[in-house]
């Protein structure tokens, strides 16, 4: 009996590191990718179009592809007016696309 209890708790832990990345652990990764205080619009996802408005039509294409995959963005704001604003990309709990997004005037 105590074998299976063992058993069953190691299955029951094995399951839960190996669950999908949730949004605000995708956020922290790309937190941690930029380095410093940024403000973040996302995840989003196919349904985002209106965050990839200040790409370039490259750039929207591939980011789209992208998101078909599974991926998801983020807008990221950078609060340094001399930085551009960038879109991006992560799938699972890694960074697989990075785009300047220059800010509106």
């Amino acid at each position: 009996m105590r074998t299976l209890f063992v058993v069953l708790l190691t299955l029951l832990l094995g399951a839960c590191a190996a669950a999908p990345t949730t949004s605000e652990e995708r956020r922290e990764v790309v937190l941690e990718y930029v380095g410093h205080e940024v403000g973040t619009v996302g995840p989003f996802s196919k349904k985002g179009q209106r965050e990839l408005d200040g790409l370039s039509e490259k750039d929207r294409k591939e980011v789209l592809a992208l998101i078909e995959h599974g991926a998801v963005g983020f807008l990221i704001i950078e609060p340094n007016a001399s930085l551009p604003n960038r879109v991006i990309v992560v799938s699972g709990k890694r960074i697989i696309g990075d785009f300047p997004s220059p800010k509106k005037s």
